[in-house]
């Protein structure tokens, strides 16, 4: 096998574990040392040239899109992760997705195994990828606007939850279903621009007010006429849904997304939700979907809640 593939290989499996991390350790996640060359440049990254290198040094374990398919994902150990996935890579700023580059995956908790590869690629095409990396997946500024702050967990439903979804929607949910990663947003303390990931650990935790809470966003996929479509969903703390749009640009048109906005200002937390209704009807055909979804991102707020209270308890 010639050296070329190896470098790519390791290049691309590197990638993989250090975003997977993330996917493995919800709560009180590393934070990478900052050093020299992963630093934000004046400007930021070119997108052309980064998807020209990541087609040469990724796509063997992500695929050309990115979607974790390529040649290689078989022959590892664990699945490879989707680079669209939105819940997954909202959890790093552009600078550390460039020290994962650099460093290797071993900076956030990633496999010893995956070393730095920052002799293989210079500062400037570290950033080119990043700035690649960052056309594939919807952005939190892209549902809050205002955000400068957030946390993300991982909520898994408990058997009191699951019952209460079955009795709202009159079925059970699968496996996969029984999970939700939760972006809870904040205004302020941005930084650069862009939104701070704040680790979910009760020190840090405790530095986010209840009154700067902007709301929570989830991505899920929903079932449609042309098959599963990935959508992202922000809601107001009250559970209106404020944003609802396809995050897939290879899978999603115009015409997706202005049906999923007929579901924007819809939810109303309650003992007895009603089940979303389109004003037209063509969109109502994602109607049982988008309310599936947003039922099971209300258990999660729950969730998210329940924690708030006890760590806010003598406030």
């Amino acid at each position: 096998m010639k050296r070329g593939f190896w470098i790519s290989f390791g290049i691309a499996a590197f990638l993989f574990a250090g975003v997977q991390a993330l996917a493995q350790d919800d709560e009180g996640e590393a934070q990478p040392e900052k050093q020299k060359g992963s630093e934000l440049p004046a400007a930021r990254g070119d997108a052309v040239n980064g998807e020209k290198l990541f087609r040469i040094h990724c796509a063997a374990c992500h695929g050309f899109t990115g979607r974790g398919d390529g040649a290689a994902a078989k022959h590892l150990a664990v699945p490879v992760i989707n680079l669209h996935d939105g819940g997954l890579m909202n959890r790093r700023t552009p600078t550390e997705l460039a020290q994962i580059i650099e460093r290797g995956a071993i900076s956030v908790k990633g496999s010893r195994a995956m070393p730095s590869f920052k002799e293989a690629l210079s500062p400037l095409e570290r950033w080119d990828i990043v700035a690649y990396l960052e056309t594939l997946y919807p952005k939190i500024q892209d549902f809050f606007p205002e955000a400068g702050r957030f946390t993300v967990k991982k909520f898994d439903m408990d058997d009191t939850g699951k019952s209460r979804i079955k009795k709202l929607l009159e079925s059970d949910l699968s496996p996969a279903e029984s999970s939700l990663v939760l972006i809870t947003v904040f205004k302020g303390g941005s930084e650069r621009g862009e939104p701070r990931n704040i680790p979910y650990v009760p020190a840090e935790l405790d530095n986010l007010k209840k009154e700067d809470k902007l709301g929570y966003l989830a991505f899920f996929d929903i079932p449609g006429p042309k098959g599963s479509m990935s959508v992202g969903m922000a809601i107001a703390p009250n559970g209106t849904i404020l944003k609802l749009s396809g995050t897939d640009a290879l899978g999603v048109n115009a015409a997706d997304n202005r049906m999923l906005k007929e579901f924007e200002g819809q939810g109303k937390r309650g003992s007895k939700p009603e089940p979303f209704k389109a004003r037209t009807k063509p969109a109502n055909v994602y109607a049982a979907g988008v309310f599936r979804g947003w039922v099971r991102m209300i258990e999660a707020v729950y969730g998210f809640e329940r924690d708030e209270k006890d760590r806010t308890w003598a406030d």
